[in-house]
């Protein structure tokens, strides 16, 4: 369940920081129920069974953080610099737009 909310949330981020590689093409697509998604994952994980959740939630936690401070050589581009890239993007064309 765990697997299923995080990737509820990193298909919300990268719809709301408008991704240039998400393009969802399924008709009824809302990112906010990406959210709800997310949040009803982790409900149900501690439903289920509280300290299991709270064990697996560290894990992932200590798991992020020292991806995070270790810094692989891979570059596999996040959703953070996506939204970099778009914001860019905009001011960029904001530029041209003036006079």
């Amino acid at each position: 369940v765990a697997a299923y909310a995080l990737i509820n949330f990193s298909v919300f981020h990268a719809s709301v920081t408008k991704s240039p590689g998400w393009r969802p093409a399924f008709k009824y697509y809302s990112p906010w129920l990406s959210l709800v998604g997310t949040f009803l994952c982790v409900a149900v994980m501690f439903m289920m069974d509280w300290k299991t959740a709270l064990l697996t939630y560290l894990i992932t936690l200590v798991l992020y953080f020292y991806i995070f401070y270790r810094k692989p050589e891979a570059n596999w581009g996040s959703s953070a610099q996506a939204q970099v890239f778009v914001s860019a993007l905009k001011g960029i064309q904001g530029l041209t737009d003036t006079q």
